[in-house]
């Protein structure tokens, strides 16, 4: 069985989808009259699979039935899984895919005739009715179409008025009702008349299949102005939901309509959404917190903080909106990868904060607030700016950054008001690990200073918040504090199977943290780093044994052994190509030394432009590019002849790769820088020729350096950068401190010295 649009086999050029049945079957029925089995199709009545006197029918049935299957895509192999006839599965398909494209042509606006058109709609809409209030399809075929196609909304009107059932009963494959099927054609008249025509208790009862009624298909299709229409009609309609729980104010977020949900969460009653009222608050915050509306988030929240703890149910797994919030980095500064650049207008772009909902600010609540808080703009040029400049997104990005924090901090304080029980209930021990694997510090701060009982608990495994901060790469909780406080409380912790906090550091990294580096060497590097710095810091770990005997070293010896083989490949790989490249510049260079632009003097055998300034840079620039890619070679060399221990790619391999890759760009610079000599030298006063020439010879330069500058970089980063666990913004802080410090002893003395005189 193939998948998708690939080319299956010898049979057909493509695989039955939905859209090439005609072509499909030509080449299939080709096929098997070429082979001597289109008779079996024809008629296999006689096909009884435990019969032996029809054992070569038998096998002419399977061998079609294989054709038929390895040449059907993944969602076609299901309609004839369970088929044994090869005629039955032909048949089943012809019925499926041959009705299906004259659908699609009728949609497109082919005329078909009536016994074409009642065709097409009983295999659309079925034979047997699936619910009991299902109409006679065949007797209203005739309004399905004008629906569909037509439009004709006084045809609708008339047919309701001479079948008044109809208005509620449901006459499609899917039992979509009238009301439904008019609503998601986004026509606002016709919806009008329809509804004039409806009571409010009938606006409530009319469902599909799936328990939507008319204003749940509005919120799914984004069309406002219907929806507002429907709750003028009916307040209720916002408050009923489908088979799956899902009110449409729920429906609308999870399809990230911003502005519909902003509507409907405007007109749904807030009591509605509160906790005792079942899941729907707790399902709003859900959605709202994935597809960022932390407008509503923070609005729902001040209303009802409790909601925050509330369970949920989405695909068949109980949460928490805290849990949800916990995994969402993109929400919080410390989850963003912003620019030098960036980080800089960040700090300098001011947002009005929203409206404290946390008792400990003693802020006035605004019971109304529902979007979001926007600080007033200054109008003229520094509005302008702000859009042109690009930092408008970093602008949203804070906003929203500050929506989050605020959230939090509302959060924390009505989770110190929980006992032990419910604070297990509420998912906030989950979610403050999950917090610390994603590398939120803003909940983990705020969160942990709130309840302190979250520091010290810990998982099924036995392992505390810093455990998953090692075991998930997140040396940014490392930057938080002093480490010598809890040096000996990071010795004595250990989890279930009589881990460290060094076994923790020795296993390997999640895959989702090893895809930001590039190259399997560089990925090995970082992991020794981030090893050997904690090793550093707890020694004392470093012969303690778990459960299984294994040392830390041991351990990170085993889990990187296929990254370590898979760096050594990459290492070599690349040595090799730089190796080739060098090894031709050595080659031109070293003839160009000896075959001089001009030649030499026949006379005095000394060159014959020995005393003109472009010769000596020829010479100079063939020198530098011929030792330099020696060099380089020699450096590949010994990347290429390398043991590949464990510690060779903390600094010997990624040194040599430095050396390497650096004295290559200057052979290659200088001998570009020679070759625009030897032609100025040759083409003497054509500058025009020389310019462009020289032009074109930077050319392969600035590829060179761009391709390989980014590698570059990060290779010196990781391995002459500054430690993983150095605190740099202590450091600058204590520094700048130190600084003020100085100056106002300074001031003081001189005030002294003033007052003495």
């Amino acid at each position: 069985m193939a998948a998708g649009n690939i080319t299956s086999n010898v049979i057909v050029p493509q695989v039955l989808a939905e859209s090439n049945y005609e072509e499909w079957s030509i080449c299939m029925k080709n096929y098997l009259i070429a082979h001597d089995l289109w008779d079996v199709v024809e008629d296999s009545s006689n096909v009884n699979l435990a019969d032996k006197a029809t054992a070569g029918l038998n096998k002419k049935n399977a061998e079609v039935l294989h054709a038929f299957q390895i040449s059907c895509a993944t969602g076609t192999f299901a309609h004839i899984k369970g088929v044994n006839s090869a005629k039955d599965a032909w048949g089943k398909l012809a019925e499926r895919y041959k009705l299906k494209q004259k659908w699609q042509l009728l949609r497109k606006g082919q005329q078909s005739s009536e016994a074409e058109l009642s065709e097409i709609i009983q295999w659309f809409q079925g034979t047997t009715p699936e619910a009991p209030d299902c109409i006679d399809r065949l007797t209203y075929m005739n309004m399905y179409k004008s629906i569909l196609f037509q439009m004709d909304c006084r045809t609708i009107i008339q047919f309701i008025k001479d079948h008044p059932t109809a208005k509620v009963a449901r006459f499609v494959r899917k039992g979509f009702p009238i009301l439904n099927m008019v609503i998601s054609t986004n026509n606002l008249t016709r919806v009008k008349q329809l509804i004039k025509t409806m009571s409010k208790k009938e606006l409530e009862t009319t469902t599909d299949h799936e328990g939507n009624t008319g204003l749940a298909i509005a919120a799914v299709l984004a069309s406002t102005e219907i929806a507002e229409y429907l709750i003028t009609k009916n307040q209720n309609l916002v408050t009923i939901p489908d088979k799956n729980r899902m009110i449409p104010v729920v429906k609308a977020s999870y399809h990230r309509y911003n502005e519909m949900t902003q509507l409907l969460y405007s007109k749904t009653p807030t009591g509605f959404l509160a906790p005792e009222n079942g899941d729907h608050g707790s399902l709003l915050l859900h959605f709202c917190i994935l597809n960022k509306m932390l407008d509503i988030v923070w609005d729902l929240l001040h209303r009802y903080p409790r909601l925050a703890f509330t369970k949920f149910e989405v695909n068949n797994q109980e949460s928490t909106p805290i849990i949800t919030l916990s995994a969402q980095p993109s929400l919080f500064y410390s989850g963003s990868e912003l620019s030098l650049l960036q980080q800089w207008i960040y700090y300098r772009i001011k947002v009005e904060p929203p409206v404290a909902f946390c008792p400990t600010y003693n802020v006035e609540i605004e019971q109304d607030s529902v979007k979001t808080q926007v600080p007033d703009k200054r109008q003229g040029l520094s509005s302008i700016l702000l859009k042109l400049s690009g930092m408008k997104h970093i602008y949203e990005q804070k906003l929203i950054h500050e929506h989050a924090k605020y959230i939090v901090h509302g959060i924390s304080c009505e989770l110190s008001k929980l006992n032990a029980r419910e604070l297990i209930e509420s998912g906030a021990i989950p979610a403050f690990f999950q917090a610390v694997q994603h590398g939120i510090t803003e909940f983990f701060n705020v969160i942990g200073a709130c309840c302190p009982d979250l520091l010290a608990s810990a998982d099924e495994n036995s392992r505390d918040a810093f455990m998953h901060a090692i075991e998930y790469r997140q040396e940014k909780f490392f930057h938080n504090e002093d480490l010598s406080g809890d040096k000996m409380f990071l010795i004595a912790y250990r989890d279930k199977d009589n881990n460290n906090v060094l076994h923790m550091a020795a296993k390997l990294a999640p895959n989702s943290f090893l895809t930001r580096i590039s190259g399997p060497a560089l990925k090995m590097q970082r992991e020794l780093r981030w090893f050997k710095e904690l090793e550093t810091l707890v020694p004392e770990c470093k012969e303690f044994v778990n459960r299984n005997g294994e040392t830390p070293q041991q351990v990170f010896s085993r889990d990187h052994k296929q990254l370590a083989k898979e760096g050594e490949e990459w290492m070599k790989q690349t040595a090799q190509s730089y190796t080739v490249v060098g090894a031709l510049i050595i080659t031109i260079m070293f003839a160009a030394g000896f075959t001089i632009p001009g030649g030499n003097n026949q006379d005095t055998g000394f060159p014959i432009f020995l005393l003109n300034r472009l010769f000596m840079v020829f010479m100079l620039s063939d020198a530098i590019s011929l030792f330099s890619a020696c060099t380089s070679v020699l450096m590949f060399l010994g990347i290429l002849t390398s043991r590949y221990a464990e510690e060779d790619f903390l600094k010997s391999l990624p040194t040599k790769l430095i050396i390497g890759i650096c004295t290559l760009l200057i052979s290659i610079t200088a001998m570009m820088v020679a070759f625009c000599a030897t032609v100025s030298i040759m083409l003497q006063g054509r500058w025009w020729v020389i310019n462009s020439l020289v032009l074109f010879a930077s050319i392969p330069v600035i590829v060179f350096l761009l391709l390989q500058s980014r590698l570059l970089i990060e290779i010196l980063q990781s391995t002459y950068g500054s430690g993983i666990f150095i605190r740099k913004r202590f450091f600058i802080r204590r520094m700048t401190i130190s600084i003020i410090e100085k100056i106002e002893k300074k001031f003081a003395r001189k005030n002294d010295v003033e007052q003495n005189e």
